[in-house]
Formats: C-alpha cells, sequence, structure tokens
C-alpha cells in the first residue's frame, strides 16, 4: 500500500513538471517579464494539475 501511494506523489511530480514546462514554453518569446513567467508557469502547473485530478471523476461520472 506505501509504494502506491509513492508511485502516485511521484506521478504527481512529475505531471505538474510537465505542465510547468508547458507553460514556460508558452511564454516563451512572447517579451514577459520574469514575475509574468512565473505566474504562467505557476498557473499552468498548478490548474492543469487540478483539472487533471479532477476530469477523470467527472469523466467516470458522465459515463456511468
Amino acid at each position: 500500500m506505501q509504494s502506491l501511494t509513492i508511485i502516485a506523489e511521484v506521478a504527481d511530480g512529475i505531471g505538474m513538471f510537465g505542465f510547468a514546462v508547458a507553460g514556460l514554453f508558452a511564454s516563451a518569446g512572447r517579451r514577459i517579464d520574469p514575475v509574468g513567467v512565473f505566474v504562467s508557469v505557476f498557473t499552468t502547473a498548478f490548474g492543469g494539475g487540478i483539472i487533471r485530478d479532477i476530469l477523470p471523476v467527472s469523466y467516470t461520472h458522465l459515463r456511468a
């Protein structure tokens, strides 16, 4: 049971890192100051993580 928790935590960290990199690439080349880049990366990482966590629940609810 403990190993499943560790796997879930690692998968969550990898997903948040992936969303953060996506936010970084989205703000690249747009003449955004470092604070704007931070906000873009933070919003994309945590917003994408929240959507990733909520979407499967609502999708399985709609299928049932």
